[in-house]
């Protein structure tokens, strides 16, 4: 069995022509170990009156994801800060050759308590 999974989808709660439903089922039998479904419309996906029926070994597994918190959290894109600092220690740093966007990035990760990769606590 092939592992993917595609949360881009267009069904027929925006854009689409078809069902969630025919659109997992369509997966599953291409093979994928699993299907997701992403809103491109502000219509609230409606509430499942009954788990979908599977049959052993298989599994539903509904996850919710906040996407707004996960890039607040994980979102690495540089951002400019200007700051201030004494000019005798500009000029000694600068003479070293030290990189201030890394020193201050590994100052703030230790004040912080965040390891060092991932960007997370």
């Amino acid at each position: 069995m092939r592992n993917f999974c595609s949360v881009h989808t267009h069904s027929t709660m925006c854009d689409g022509k078809n069902t969630l439903a025919e659109m997992a089922a369509a997966a599953f039998a291409a093979g994928a170990a699993s299907f997701g479904a992403s809103g491109h419309s502000h219509t609230p996906i409606p509430a499942a009156t009954q788990p979908p029926r599977t049959e052993t070994p298989e599994f539903v597994n509904l996850v919710r994801v906040d996407l707004d918190e996960y890039r607040r959290k994980h979102d690495s894109r540089a951002v400019k800060k200007t700051l201030s600092i004494p000019s005798w220690l500009n000029a000694q740093a600068e003479q070293a050759g030290i990189n201030f966007s890394a020193v201050l990035q590994e100052a703030l990760k230790a004040r912080l308590g965040i390891g060092h990769g991932s960007g997370t606590r």
